[in-house]
């Protein structure tokens, strides 16, 4: 997770493979895209044990050896969300967390959260299926809409639901079909605990 800089907003231009096209009035039109994506980072602490010791020289008192050891087990239950929005954000918030501090580091999530879908992109296979299950009716009445989508109803407010494997029609699960396979799909760098 970068923060960097003053603005949380980032803007880019992404460039499409040469094969991704639309179709506009029978006409094949190549497609372009600028991406404004707000950049923050989640951040879950728990705590541990940790014991400290130290071999001293006894006349001199001078520190010779030191060993730290730390246990923090896999987490059990809800675990509290801090979100920041900047670098400076983040260094405050480390800074008054007491007691020793273990960090794990910093990781990309397999995902990103659209405001406009109120859903994880691209979409899971559970996702996917609610949405289908959603939109069935549209089938028999064109003319009606399908209801707004709420993110804690479609997501949930479990985190591991961004680790859930890619919904199977969706081009990346057809691009990159590893991230499709439950069995083979990004796991976090550390251990999960079952959901309940």
């Amino acid at each position: 997770m970068l923060l960097g800089g003053r603005s949380r907003w980032r803007r880019t231009r992404c460039t499409a493979p040469s094969d991704w096209s639309c179709l506009i009035r029978g006409q094949r039109v190549s497609v372009e895209a600028t991406i404004t994506a707000e950049v923050l980072a989640l951040i879950v602490s728990f705590p541990g044990r940790n014991e400290s010791v130290a071999l001293t020289h006894g006349v001199t008192g001078e520190l010779e050896r030191w060993r730290i050891a730390t246990d923090f087990g896999v987490p059990e239950g809800t675990l509290p969300v801090t979100t920041v929005r900047t670098e400076a954000d983040l260094a405050s918030h480390l800074r008054t967390l007491p007691g020793s501090r273990l960090t794990v580091g910093r990781f990309r999530l397999p995902r990103i959260r659209d405001l406009y879908r109120q859903i994880y992109w691209p979409p899971s296979q559970r996702v996917g299926d609610l949405l289908r299950e959603r939109a069935s009716f549209l089938i028999q009445d064109p003319s009606a809409q399908m209801p707004g989508l709420e993110f804690d109803e479609m997501e949930g407010l479990d985190m591991r639901a961004i680790w859930e494997p890619i919904w199977s029609i969706h081009p990346a699960a057809q691009s990159f079909p590893d991230l499709s396979a439950p069995e083979r799909c990004y796991r976090p760098p550390w251990p999960m605990p079952k959901k309940p």
